[in-house]
């Protein structure tokens, strides 16, 4: 939905929630050691700024060219 542009904001929110509860669950760096540790915290680092680049759709829209019309 966020790459056609229908209902971006919408399907941009869905993602964020789910991208910030895999931090939580998938990747609970803080409860490991060791190179575990520093593999899982590279990847909830990743997933944080997947985040924010969600919320950057989310507050702009999906543009001109998709399905809502920069709604």
């Amino acid at each position: 939905m966020v790459l056609v542009g229908f209902k971006t904001r919408w399907a941009a929110l869905t993602l964020l929630a789910f991208t910030a509860l895999t931090i939580f669950f998938a990747h609970p760096f803080w409860t490991m050691e060791g190179a575990t540790r520093a593999a899982n915290q590279v990847q909830a680092l990743k997933n944080i700024s997947i985040i924010g680049a969600l919320l950057m759709i989310a507050a702009h829209g999906a543009g001109r060219f998709s399905f809502d019309k920069g709604a």
